[in-house]
């Protein structure tokens, strides 16, 4: 998968099948799970569907239009952010390239309100080789609301050793093929 392009066309994109294994809707192969089809957010109750467990003010629509408005979504985000891990060094088809394209992209669907503060921790992981741990930890402190300094984490009982724990099991689903 050297060359895996930014725009997620169609729902065999490695990023996006590795979003739907974070999430539990995908099988490593690009199959689909039974919750795929339909499951209860833990979280909110909301009957979550498709690849990224959405749906949220998208009426009845069907997984695959739930993947089709998620694939432009997280196009937009892949092409905006493709210039940022650029200047962080890194070079497209690298691993490192794919681990930090891959989480952004996966917190996009599991907490976009934490992105921005992931992609500035991302430099600190960077220096630090772009280990999964290393990636965990940013994504993990990105739920710290810079301005409050408080951890921001109600599906996770706000407990920072459950967050990171979370983090870390989904930060390897694009190398590994699987939760960690």
């Amino acid at each position: 998968t050297h060359g895996v392009p930014l725009s997620i066309k169609h729902d065999k994109h490695p990023y996006f099948i590795a979003i739907g294994i974070s999430e539990g809707t995908r099988t490593p192969s690009g199959g689909y799970t039974k919750a795929y089809y339909g499951h209860t957010d833990p979280g909110d109750g909301f009957a979550n569907r498709g690849t990224v467990s959405g749906g949220r003010g998208m009426g009845n629509a069907g997984p695959q239009q739930v993947d089709r408005h998620w694939m432009g979504i997280l196009t937009r985000k892949a092409t905006t952010s493709a210039p940022i891990l650029q200047r962080m060094g890194l070079r497209p088809g690298t691993q490192g390239w794919h681990r930090a394209m891959f989480n952004i992209l996966d917190l996009t669907v599991q907490a976009p309100a934490a992105v921005p503060d992931f992609v500035r921790k991302l430099s600190v992981a960077n220096r630090q080789g772009l280990t999964i741990e290393a990636i965990a930890k940013a994504r993990a402190d990105a739920f710290i609301n810079p301005r409050k300094g408080r951890l921001e984490a109600g599906g996770f009982g706000n407990s920072y050793s459950r967050l990171l724990a979370g983090q870390r099991s989904r930060a390897g689903s694009y190398d590994y093929k699987r939760r960690l």
